[in-house]
């Protein structure tokens, strides 16, 4: 198997890298800064990289031939989020943007085989969404809106969290019309939802950052299980849950073993969950954890101290750089 990340390098350079599943590099492309999430075309022979937000451009890469294939631009008034995902057929790239001036979230299109130009949007139904998919059956978009406000002019701040409305919502690719839209209950508005995974019975899994008061005790994972028309929010990292300090890195799922891995790199920890039960079948110890996508059996890990892992075991390291916050995993091309 072949996975897409980014790093930084002992210079302060970033690279956008390919590996295998046994850490080994098979390719680097040089960044103008960090990289973030990646999309993967349904033939693996493209991926994309995008820039961490706000970013606003995305990289191309072609597997086959090796190289930088194009450089993505995001609108003059619109910016990344840091992921994206191609639709079935391969023919649209997805990617959540902000619509900063609108104050609202957007799933920009881009037609991949018009060199990827941007056709038309979606909205997504909140603002701030981050880290999105398509369902297993290539019909709908599940997208992560985390609810805070943020603009360009505004560097960094949080314009809104007094008045935050994160959610999930599903909407359909054909279309753009909003299917589904979930949210917390109201004491966790301030729960900020980042990151998601789709389990093999179609649950969503759903990470948070929490934006309130340091002290509080919130549950910082949610799950959506089809036909439920709900957001459960789910307490079950017991005292780990504090250590986190109120965020979940990333979340993925092993649609072989229907298993969900969720790290916090605050707290140097990961979880292996049971996909259907919520149940921790496996605790990990990494400093500063956050990259995570399947193994053909359990999970691949990256760190921010360049070191990359299956499960428990190190598998490298890379002294003076730093794995960025995600791991793809590729199909065979």
């Amino acid at each position: 198997m072949v996975y897409l990340s980014s790093r930084r390098l002992p210079d302060g350079g970033d690279t956008g890298t390919l590996l295998d599943g046994d850490g080994r590099i098979l390719a680097e492309f040089p960044l103008a800064g960090r990289g973030h999430g990646g999309a993967v075309s349904p033939d693996g022979r493209f991926c994309v990289l995008f820039a961490r937000r706000p970013g606003t451009n995305a990289l191309v890469i072609d597997r086959v031939q090796g190289s930088l294939a194009q450089i993505i631009r995001a609108r003059p008034d619109r910016h990344f989020y840091g992921h994206g995902f191609f639709g079935a057929d391969g023919r649209l790239l997805f990617a959540t943007e902000n619509d900063f001036d609108g104050a609202r979230g957007v799933l920009g299109i881009y037609d991949a085989t018009d060199s990827y130009r941007r056709v038309g949007e979606f909205d997504t139904g909140g603002i701030g969404p981050h880290q999105c998919l398509s369902t297993a059956d290539g019909r709908m978009a599940v997208i992560a809106n985390g609810g805070i406000e943020t603009h360009p002019g505004f560097p960094r701040r949080k314009l809104n969290l007094a008045t935050m409305a994160p959610n999930v919502t599903r909407i359909d690719l054909r279309t753009g019309a909003c299917l589904d839209r979930q949210a917390l209950p109201d004491a966790l508005r301030q729960l900020s939802l980042r990151h998601i995974a789709e389990a093999p019975d179609g649950a969503i899994w759903v990470g948070g950052q929490y934006q309130g008061p340091e002290q509080d005790t919130v549950p910082i994972l949610a799950v959506a299980r089809p036909g439920d028309g709900t957001l459960t929010p789910l307490d079950m990292l017991g005292e780990d849950g504090a250590r986190a300090r109120h965020y979940i890195g990333s979340v993925a799922s092993n649609p072989r073993t229907g298993q969900i891995a969720v790290t916090a790199p605050r707290g140097g920890f990961a979880h292996i969950l049971d996909g259907r039960t919520g149940q921790s079948l496996r605790r990990l110890e990494i400093p500063d954890v956050c990259g995570v996508a399947p193994l053909a059996a359990g999970f691949l890990f990256s760190d921010g101290q360049g070191g990359l892992w299956r499960d428990g075991e190190t598998l490298s390291r890379l002294p003076g750089t730093a794995w960025d916050n995600h791991l793809t995993v590729l199909t065979a091309v």
